[in-house]
């Protein structure tokens, strides 16, 4: 992967390591393992479309984008338990109510 055009690229073009690449990468991942455990343990399948989706997403950036303003580096750990915590305080508790309610 070291030598990967594309891995080169974004290293250039984000200043990140590769190493920091792959912990981004391995952290979105981890989003959407999530994503998927939550609606399927909850039963609300909602949490997969995309307004929801998205919504979590850009909540990871904006975790992200603090972390680094913050600390001047990402802790990808922090950032995914913090964003995790969120999704369950405010998406999911959010849906399951929605569906109790209907």
């Amino acid at each position: 992967l070291k030598e990967s055009d594309l891995f080169e690229k974004i290293s250039r073009t984000s200043g990140l390591s590769m190493k920091e690449i792959w912990q981004d990468i391995r952290m979105r991942g981890s989003t959407k393992e999530f994503l998927v455990d939550q609606s399927n343990k909850h039963k609300i399948p909602d949490l997969l479309e995309a307004e929801n989706t998205a919504f979590a997403s850009n909540k990871l950036l904006l975790l992200k984008e603090q972390q680094i303003q913050e600390h001047g580096s990402v802790d990808y750990d922090v950032v995914l338990n913090t964003w995790k915590e969120w999704v369950n305080q405010s998406i999911v508790k959010r849906l399951i109510q929605k569906e109790q309610g209907e």
